[in-house]
């Protein structure tokens, strides 16, 4: 009966690389059609109950995969386009001294580690219709292979004489326990959001710095302007009422100052103090030289 067959977690790339799209026949959906046309039939043939990477059954689809790492009989592990995901969970299981079968297709050339201390079978990954009975025949030969082998054990934890196991982590009854869970949960979703949120915070942040740079150089440019326009209006009023202007320049603070010849005119001052204000918002210093 299918229930009482043994089980095979399936780990591999889910989606394609965008790099390599175009070297797959399936494009995106290349690594779907590896499982339902390759994988799925394969170990159903070697006497096995496949189970999907991407099988539903939990909210949590980590604790999902982490559960099935422990508890399945062997794990088909696809090393294809070298996927970090599929290295760590390969990883989670070899540390629980538990059968991995290694494939690979034939677009990656070099899986990174001592590929002479692991027996790994090398798939076509152009699934072609006259040769793909073929390739699953030896695909289900492969993973017969590799459990005689190994028997319930890893074959690295034989090659270099591993002795200490990881052990699953088994939580406490109660109350706390589901706390705990609960927690590392509320952490795992705010580290989540905050991968998603925190770099737009960043751009937003760098924008709205580069927006008030702009901002304050138009308003100094600005106050330039009216500061020349302030000097140009000085130095009429002073022709005006017969006061010989040496200067009038822009003060570094903001406002003018305007240099004239001859002896203090206070009233002279209170006037350009008027009319500049009046006109340009802005204070006047006036300085006098007999020469």
């Amino acid at each position: 009966m299918a229930a009482d067959k043994k089980r095979c977690f399936i780990i591999m790339p889910i989606s394609t690389p965008k790099a390599m799209e175009e070297k797959y026949s399936g494009g995106a959906e290349h690594f779907d059609h590896v499982y339902e046309c390759l994988f799925e039939p394969s170990v159903k043939e070697a006497g096995y109950t496949p189970i999907s990477p991407k099988a539903a059954g939990s909210q949590n689809i980590h604790a999902n995969i982490i559960k099935n790492l422990e508890t399945a009989d062997l794990v088909l592990c696809d090393m294809s386009c070298l996927n970090p995901n599929v290295f760590f969970e390969w990883g989670i299981r070899t540390s629980l001294n538990k059968p991995v079968c290694i494939v690979k297709d034939e677009l990656t050339k070099d899986v990174p580690f001592d590929t002479g201390t692991l027996h790994y079978h090398t798939y076509n990954s152009r699934l072609e219709g006259w040769g793909i009975e073929d390739q699953r025949t030896k695909l289900a030969r492969h993973i017969e292979a590799t459990i005689n082998k190994s028997g319930e054990g890893n074959e690295l934890w034989k090659h270099f004489g591993i002795k200490e196991m990881a052990r699953p982590f088994k939580p406490a009854d109660g109350e706390k326990s589901q706390l705990d869970y609960l927690a590392m949960q509320m952490e795992t979703l705010q580290r989540k959001v905050d991968s998603i949120l925190l770099p737009r915070m960043q751009d937003d942040e760098a924008s709205v710095v580069d927006q008030l740079r702009r901002y304050k150089a138009n308003v100094e440019e600005r106050r330039i302007q009216r500061q020349l326009q302030a000097v140009e209006y000085a130095k009429s009023l002073g022709e005006i009422v017969g006061k010989e202007v040496h200067a009038a320049l822009p003060a570094k603070r903001g406002g003018i100052i305007v240099v004239c010849k001859g002896p203090e005119d206070r009233e002279y001052e209170e006037c350009l103090e008027r009319e500049v204000g009046k006109q340009f918002g802005m204070p006047v210093s006036v300085e006098w030289r007999d020469e």
